[in-house]
Parts: structure tokens; sequence; C-alpha cells
């Protein structure tokens, strides 16, 4: 096994600690500029440092309470997002569109605050975001994401993707997607 490997190794199994130890991880990562939480993506050197700040008592593990208000919660929400996802490729193609809407390309929901899983799970709840008909989300099907902008675009007036409107406009694209309205 290379150095670096060994490294990555090491910090991976820090992480896997608790969620404490993770957030730990994020917040090196984020204050060192970067958009990139798997060890691999970074250099030994990098690396080397976030241990030896582990060691040192600079990098502490985030008190839970810390972690997102009561770690706990998160946790349950991001299960509860994947659970969804997992119900079908139409759920899963339908929270990729919404996060793309929010404008990241960060699909894992354990990356993502916990307001913007409750906002998630809140419009499936409500029936405002349904999933999309199975074939919809196929790569390379006719549709795919112009029809699905469109159809979101034409929904301005409901409260469009944003602002206190909420995702008004989703219930509509999925109604619309699935010929309901």
């Amino acid at each position: 096994m290379s150095d670096k490997a060994m490294l990555v190794q090491q910090v991976k199994q820090w992480q896997k600690t608790s969620d404490g130890h993770k957030q730990a991880w994020y917040d090196y990562v984020t204050q060192a500029g970067s958009p990139n939480f798997d060890p691999n993506r970074h250099e030994s050197s990098f690396l080397q440092g976030f241990i030896f700040g582990t060691e040192a008592g600079s990098v502490v593990p985030t008190a839970a309470s810390a972690v997102s208000a009561g770690g706990a919660s998160k946790e349950k929400l991001v299960n509860d997002v994947k659970t969804w996802q997992k119900l079908s490729d139409g759920h899963k193609q339908t929270w990729h569109e919404y996060v793309k809407q929010k404008g990241s390309t960060t699909f894992d929901p354990s990356r993502h605050e916990e307001s913007f899983l409750q906002s998630f799970l809140k419009l499936t709840k409500s029936g405002d975001i349904r999933p999309l008909p199975p074939g919809f989300a196929a790569k390379g099907e006719g549709k795919g994401k112009a029809y699905m902008m469109g159809a979101m675009m034409g929904m301005g007036d409901m409260g469009g993707m944003g602002g206190t409107g909420g995702m008004g406009g989703m219930g509509g694209m999925g109604a619309a997607a699935m010929g309901k309205t």
C-alpha cells in the first residue's frame, strides 16, 4: 500500500468514528476552499496536515449538537431522502432534478443542509413534487431535461423554483409530466 493510500485510509477510518468526526473532515476541506470531500482527491500533504491536526488537537470532532442542530435529525432526513430515491428510477431522477434546480450538482443528501432536505421532503409529502413517470428519466430519452425545464419555467406564476413561493412549479411540472393537468 502506498503512503498516500495509507493516509487516505487513516482519514476515512477517522471519519467513520462518528458524525462529529466526519463533519470535522468536511469543515477542514471546506476551510481549505475545496469542494472535494473524497480523501483520494487530495494531495498527501493535505491529508498529512489533517491527520497532524487531529493528533495535535487543532482538528477536533464537531459536537453532536453542532453537526446539524441534533445530528440524529439530519441523519433521519438523509435516510428519508435516500429511501425516497430508492422507490423508483423516477423518484431518483426527481431528486436529481430538484438538486439541479436549486443550483447544485451534489446528489448525496448528506452533503446538503438540513433545511434543504426538509424542504424537499415537505414538497414530496404535500404532493407538490411527484416522481417522474417510468421512462421519462431514462438517459437518452427524447423529453429529458429540455422538456422538464420548459415545464418548470411555465410554472413561474405559481411561485417558481425558489423565493417565497417555494417550489410550487414542481407540482405543476409533476402533474403535467404525468398527463394529469
